[in-house]
């Protein structure tokens, strides 16, 4: 059987600066050359700790990661000063960020010559950031792979979806990312759109099926950037977030509802509030509804029936009034400020409260809430979390 000479390469990388213990994790079969090569490019002291990692996880019955032991050990500060590489890779992102903003207001320069020296310097960043990178992925893996983003913006497009429906499909195209969502009983639907600027390094990923509640246990916690590739075979999503690695199953597209396609109908009103306030008067609205009381003062109940929350929207002077009846038939009404960007007629204003409070986590993240209404066609909501554009589509109820 012929050996690589990739193989030889990293053996004899090994043998040269490896340390034995590590040398022997690669003669016992426990550690693969190509990892151990990464490992000696750390002080011995160093790779002590690695191989001490390695084998308390061998003897755990796991199978050993050398680069994500690395990263954990880079992450605890633990071995050599070396391992202050992360900060100092913050430290530098930092003094980029400053230095591109410094560009800004410059269009034309007296002596373009200067640039040649500082396009040279900036090629060097990127060949060193470039092979850091390389050196720090797993054996196998290639930094031109997957996509890479922060946490938070991917939790967020994540988190706009679960109240609608765990099981969404997801399309990666050249725009960015886009997940489509609906729920069983066919009354709300959700469009979430992650545009590719929002990602460090964007890779379409073609249209997956996943649970997106499996998804978002995996992001508890973590806030740093994340690496995400799809398995050729279209049967796994990989994670790579810091020191951690995950892979989560992916679902046949079949299992996941279509959205269905509205028709374009003009919306007679359109509406701005702030999502937190919107949310608040909702959440009234709803106690009001429950607490209601017989004339012995005794809170009814609504048996085994459900009585369904239902309310109105009255525009008067830049406020939002909601308009609802309790249980014993009484009126009242919430309010709260709002922004009137269009009226143009009639609108069927009339919803069920229980469906908005579904997505209320949404709506008060959204410093914004845009609310569409139309005499035909559901009820629109336009927010907008961290990069994450969402849209609901909520039934209204007919008009009695």
């Amino acid at each position: 059987m012929g050996v690589s000479h990739q193989t030889v390469s990293f053996a004899k990388k090994v043998t040269k600066k490896g340390i034995p213990e590590l040398a022997k994790l690669v003669e016992s079969g426990d550690v693969a050359v190509s990892a151990a090569a990464m490992a000696v490019s750390h002080p011995a002291d160093v790779q002590k700790n690695i191989v001490e990692k390695v084998e308390a996880e061998i003897k755990d019955g796991k199978n050993p990661r050398i680069a994500a032991i690395i990263r954990d050990i880079a992450s605890n500060g633990q071995g050599s000063s070396n391992f202050d590489a992360d900060k100092s890779l913050e430290t530098l992102g930092k003094s980029l960020d400053t230095g591109l903003k410094s560009l800004s207001g410059i269009e034309r320069i007296v002596q373009p010559e200067n640039i040649v020296g500082i396009r040279a310097t900036a090629q060097k960043i990127v060949d060193k950031l470039t092979e850091i990178e390389t050196k720090s992925l797993d054996p196998g893996q290639n930094p031109s792979e997957g996509s890479v983003i922060e946490v938070k913006h991917f939790k967020a497009l994540m988190d706009s979806i679960v109240p609608v429906n765990n099981q969404i499909r997801l399309k990666s195209d050249s725009d960015g990312m886009r997940v489509i969502a609906g729920d069983f009983m066919g009354k709300k639907f959700v469009d979430a759109f992650l545009p590719k600027e929002s990602f460090a390094k964007y890779e379409e990923l073609g249209e997956i099926a996943l649970d997106a509640s499996v998804t978002r246990k995996i992001l508890v916690g973590h806030k740093r950037g994340m690496r995400i590739i799809v398995d050729p075979d279209g049967k796994k999503l990989h994670m790579t977030i810091g020191s951690k690695q995950a892979q989560q199953s992916l679902l046949p597209l079949e299992y996941t509802t279509k959205a269905p396609k509205f028709p374009d109908i003009p919306l007679a009103c359109k509406i701005i509030v702030s999502g937190e306030e919107f949310v608040n008067i909702l959440k009234s609205a709803k106690d009001l509804i429950g607490s209601s009381k017989s004339k012995n003062g005794k809170s009814k109940t609504r048996g085994s029936r459900y009585v369904v929350p239902d309310a109105r929207f009255l525009l008067k002077d830049n406020v939002l009034n909601l308009l609802a009846k309790t249980l014993d038939n009484d009126q009242f009404m919430q309010s709260c400020n709002c922004r009137i960007v269009e009226q143009t007629g009639q609108a069927n204003s009339r919803f069920n409260i229980d469906e908005l409070l579904s997505i209320r986590q949404s709506i008060s993240r959204s410093k914004e809430v845009t609310i569409g209404l139309g005499m035909l066609g559901p009820m629109t909501l336009e927010l907008m979390i961290e990069q994450t554009k969402i849209r609901y589509y909520v039934d209204t109820l007919d008009v009695t």
